[in-house]
Formats: C-alpha cells, sequence, structure tokens
C-alpha cells in the first residue's frame, strides 16, 4: 500500500498523533475583539465607525449566470453557499462612476451613465428648469468644430503595486519567470486547501455556540498560520530535499475556502527523475487500515475524488458525460513518466477501497499525496510531480489569470410569477468578492508569495529618467529635484566605479551581491542573503530602450551610456548598431 513510502525522520508508525495543533487564540484585540495567534498583533484603531443602514428591496432576486465565451476560472459559479460582494464593472477602468438607476415611462428599470444628457436636468432642476439636456460626452468647445472629445479624455493607468491589477498580475508572473530561469524547472506542484474541520476552529465555533461561516476571519488567520508552517516546514526540515525556491499564489475561485497553489524548486542533488523516485514521496493509493489506520482516516477524509463517471453521472465535474478532471485514472502497476514528460501514478487493482456518498471508490479516484503532510496537517495537499517546463504554464496561468467574476442577472419576483425586467438592460458583469478574499486582504496577506525575492530593476535612456509629480506642482521644483540624477540605473554604473566585485556582474546579477538602499539612492555591499535581478520587459516596438535591455544582459562593469554601445573596443552610434556588433541581431 504505503510501505514504500519513505517518510524523512519519523516513520509512519510513530506519527498517530503527529496533527500539528494550534490549540486556543492567545490574544484577543481589546477594540474590535478579533483573535490572534502566537506573535501576532492588532494594528486596529479604537475609532468607532458609524454603522450603515441598508434597505432591503423587496420581491428583488438575484441570479447568477453562466455564460458560454467567457474565462470558465474566472466565470465560474459558485460551489458553496456564502455571501459575496459583487462589484458592476471592471475594477481596472477608472471609472469612478455614480449608480444611476432610473425608471422608464414603461416601467423598467434602466442604470444611465452620469454624463448621459438627461441626467442633469433630473438631478438638478433648479439648474435646467425646462429639462434641456445637460452636459454630454461629445460636446464641442465653442468656436472649435474640429475639436474631438477624445483629447479631452484623460487615460489613468493602475500601477503595478495595485493588487489584483492587470500589471500586478504581469509583474508577478515575470517574476516567477526570472525565479524558473536562475533556479531551473520546478519539481513539485502542491496545493494546500483550508479544512473548515480543523481542530482549532471547530472548537472555537462549538464553544461560543456560533457558525463558521460567520467568521471566515478565524477561517483565514488559522490557514494562514498553517501555510506559514508549512512552508517553513519544506525548507527547513527538508521533506523533499533541500529547497531552492518557492512561490505560491492564493485562490478562492467562490469555494468558500482559501487555497494556495505552490510550486518548489529543489536542489540539483533532490531530484526525483524516475518512477521509482517519486514513488518514495508521492502516493496514489489507499493505505491499509489495519497498518495505517491514521493515514487511512485522512485519505478517505480528503483525498478522495468523486463520485463521478459512470457512478455518478450528475457530478459537477462532469462534460459530455466524461470527467473533466480526468477520472477515474487507469490502474498502473508502477509509477512511469509517459512520452509527454507526465507522471502516471502507481495505482494497483488490489481490492482497496473506500465508501464515500455511498459508493465504493478505489485506488482509481485517490488524488496524489505525501503521507508526512497529510497527517501533520490533516486537509486536502495535492502533491503533484512536475512536467518541466509545461508545468510552469500550469501554474503560472494562476498567477495573471486575474479576478474572480461573474455575470449576474435581477429579477422581479412576485407572489404570482417570476420573470426578467428587460434581459439586456439587468445583466452584468461583476467582480465576485468571496468572505474569505475580503477577509484575507484586510488583514494584508499575502497574495503571491516568492522566495528567493526578486528585485525588478528599472534603466532609461540618457536623461530620460522617469520623473512623477503633481499637477500644480512648479516646474523648477521638478527639475531642481536632487533624486532625479540618482536613479537604480545610474546608481549601478557609479557603483561599478567604485566597488571591485561588482565589475564582474551583469545588471541583472548585480542584486545578488548589493542591495539598493533607496533611502539614500545607492548601491551597497550586501551583508546577508540575497536577490534575483530582473530587467523590466520593454517590447521591441519601444526602439532604443529594447536594445539597451538586450545589451545590458551581457554587458558588465558599465560606468557611462558609452560603456553599453562599445563592442570589441569599438562605441557605436546606437543600441541596435551595438547589439548587431556584439552578434545579438543578424541582417536577414
Amino acid at each position: 500500500m504505503v510501505s514504500n513510502i519513505s517518510v524523512p525522520r519519523t516513520p509512519l508508525s510513530d506519527i498517530s498523533n503527529y496533527y500539528w495543533n494550534l490549540k486556543d487564540p492567545t490574544y484577543a484585540c481589546e477594540f474590535c475583539g478579533a483573535l490572534f495567534w502566537y506573535e501576532e498583533s492588532s494594528s486596529r484603531s479604537s475609532d468607532e465607525f458609524d454603522a450603515t443602514i441598508v434597505n432591503e428591496l423587496k420581491n428583488l432576486k438575484l441570479r447568477l449566470l453562466r455564460k458560454r465565451g467567457t474565462d470558465g476560472r474566472r466565470y465560474n459559479l459558485p460551489t458553496s453557499s456564502e455571501v459575496a460582494a459583487l462589484i458592476v464593472g471592471d475594477i481596472e477602468k477608472n471609472t469612478v462612476e455614480r449608480d444611476i438607476v432610473v425608471e422608464t415611462q414603461t416601467g423598467l428599470l434602466q442604470r444611465i451613465h452620469e454624463l448621459h444628457p438627461s441626467y442633469l436636468p433630473m438631478q438638478y432642476s433648479l439648474l435646467f428648469p425646462y429639462g434641456e439636456d445637460g452636459y454630454r460626452d461629445d460636446i464641442q468647445i465653442r468656436g472649435s468644430e474640429s475639436f474631438s472629445s477624445k483629447k479631452r479624455r484623460r487615460r489613468t493607468i493602475l500601477l503595478s503595486s495595485f493588487t489584483g491589477g492587470a500589471r500586478y498580475m504581469i509583474q508577478n508572473y515575470q517574476d516567477a519567470m526570472a525565479i524558473c530561469k536562475w533556479a531551473g524547472y520546478s519539481d513539485l506542484f502542491i496545493t494546500f486547501t483550508c479544512n473548515p474541520k480543523w481542530q482549532e476552529m471547530t472548537k472555537f465555533i462549538t464553544d461560543r455556540g456560533l457558525k463558521l461561516e460567520d467568521h471566515p476571519d478565524i477561517m483565514c488567520r488559522i490557514f494562514k498560520i498553517k501555510l506559514d508552517q508549512l512552508i517553513r516546514d519544506l525548507k527547513k526540515k527538508q521533506y523533499f530535499g533541500k529547497v531552492q525556491a518557492v512561490v505560491y499564489t492564493i485562490e478562492f475561485q467562490k469555494r468558500g475556502l482559501p487555497h494556495a497553489h505552490i510550486l518548489l524548486f529543489l536542489n540539483a542533488e533532490d531530484k526525483y527523475p524516475t518512477g521509482d523516485d517519486i514513488d518514495k514521496i508521492i502516493s496514489a493509493e489507499i493505505p491499509n487500515k489495519h497498518k495505517h489506520p491514521v493515514l487511512h482516516e485522512v485519505v478517505q477524509n480528503f483525498m478522495i475524488y468523486g463520485p463521478c463517471g459512470i457512478s455518478h453521472k450528475n457530478s459537477p465535474c462532469m462534460k459530455d458525460g466524461k470527467c473533466s478532471k480526468y477520472f477515474p485514472k487507469r490502474f498502473n502497476s508502477g509509477t512511469v513518466i509517459d512520452d509527454d514528460g507526465y507522471p502516471i501514478y502507481k495505482r494497483r487493482d488490489d481490492g482497496s477501497t473506500v465508501e464515500k456518498n455511498g459508493i465504493l471508490l478505489d485506488n482509481r479516484f485517490v488524488v496524489p499525496y505525501n503521507p508526512l503532510l497529510l497527517i501533520k496537517y490533516q486537509a486536502h495537499i495535492n502533491v503533484e510531480w512536475c512536467n518541466q517546463s509545461r508545468s510552469i504554464k500550469y501554474l503560472f496561468k494562476y498567477v495573471n489569470k486575474g479576478h474572480d467574476r461573474v455575470t449576474a442577472a435581477f429579477y422581479q419576483s412576485t407572489s404570482e410569477s417570476e420573470h426578467l425586467q428587460d434581459e439586456i438592460k439587468m445583466h452584468y458583469d461583476c467582480r465576485y468578492v468571496s468572505p474569505c478574499e475580503a477577509v484575507w486582504r484586510t488583514f494584508g496577506f499575502d497574495i503571491n508569495y516568492r522566495e528567493p525575492p526578486v528585485e525588478r530593476l528599472s534603466f532609461h535612456l540618457q536623461n530620460e529618467q522617469t520623473v512623477v509629480f503633481d499637477d500644480d506642482e512648479p516646474i523648477d521644483s521638478i527639475v531642481g529635484r536632487t533624486g532625479n540624477n540618482q536613479t537604480m540605473f545610474l546608481a549601478w554604473m557609479d557603483a561599478n566605479k567604485n566597488f571591485e566585485e561588482a565589475r564582474n556582474l551583469t545588471y541583472g546579477e548585480f542584486p545578488t551581491k548589493f542591495v539598493w538602499k533607496k533611502d539614500i539612492r545607492s548601491w551597497r555591499p550586501r551583508k546577508r542573503g540575497f536577490s534575483i535581478g530582473r530587467l523590466y520587459y520593454i517590447p521591441p516596438g519601444s526602439g532604443e530602450l529594447h536594445y539597451m535591455r538586450i545589451l545590458l544582459n551581457f554587458c558588465k562593469c558599465p560606468k557611462s551610456y558609452e560603456d553599453i554601445r562599445t563592442v570589441n573596443g569599438i562605441l557605436y552610434p546606437s543600441y541596435k548598431d551595438a547589439c548587431y556588433a556584439f552578434g545579438l541581431y543578424t541582417v536577414k
């Protein structure tokens, strides 16, 4: 069964009570009553706030719709009953608009834009006593027939530091790829899901006569503590070997529970290249109930998929008569790696079964797991051997896929009938925020985590550094700022003049030996730790800046812009010419 699974330091026979219990909370906030564990503390102030009174709209129902043609990973329907916030529109758009709903003469409700010509007369009747049209978006300036409304619009871009924005997702994806470039292909893909029946949660709820769904704060806080401990176990106790890098992202996916997708990069000496090596750390079989009763119980509770397939054709995973997750798997006498590089785990036809929802399921329905992690954390922990480069795309699609979204429709319900009011006007594309996600973001927990850290390296052409200023700031004070002449890129070239060790490093390698001191705007030798350097991506259409980025990946110890354009002692007039001289581009 699982006798061939190697468990570091602790044999399976000695870990019957190995579950890691957090016990009771150790601190309660004196202001808001929030509970904390261990060294956590509260930063809440004692300022009171007024409760908002929300008037209930009678006979109004909301229905969530599944639409074809949308991203199924983001527009999937919730699978659990929970309270959620729906934000109409797209968080990426700079539309700080009023939510204006008017009733037409036919009795239907219609949402209009705040720049609708009829809105101002309705809102400010004293200014428009005759109901004439007010301001509209395409109104022209008097005496300027050719003035276009597009010239008056201002584009506002959300920074990459805005959590959840498009640029935030892209930057985190590129950071993860920088780690992959440094550490090599990932080795293990782990999914860790919160268990609502953890002893800490059930004890807290039962002692106070509460419901778990009413306390997503407790659920998220306990899950975060256990997730941090899991990462520490993987790195310090080296259950799978020495860890070089860890990347994870947190998801909610309208399932009511937070879960983490973890990508593990192992040291070169701790790889698992063959099927026999994989069998030492991953099992996809039901353990012997008499030899390993504790492991058998947790596998039955957390790692059995389904039932689905012929035995349960109405399962949510069934599409066109087949399971979308490809269960049940086929029996296999040993773990092998197929021609595409994917592992086919050992699932022997030994008669082992467990009962779930009244149906007997065998080894074909077991989700791959590691026995030690499963017993210690008493939760769904799926451990998969990675398929080299293809696993990168599979995991990183979670990093940049964006927020959970849903299509919603409002219905007017009466005692006699229920019908949709104005199907076109009443459908809304909404951002879906679950209670656990709201709490997770409120606590400021990491949505994306990576270790070692990645230093994002900015660069610019000569005298073209980025300057940030307010609209009403005098031009003299903007030009006279001292920081304008000492950017991260210019400070790197200065460090090349002052430090001997810096002269053997490219710009991307520089953070491994030096640290950027933002307060003094200078690079200093690193005393401990290290970071991975990543140059910001520049598209080819950007011209000279793109060619400069290409050269910076190879150029060592430049002390000026001219040094970057110098190849074999020859100074070239442009970075593009230097790239061709360096052999980085060829003329077709």
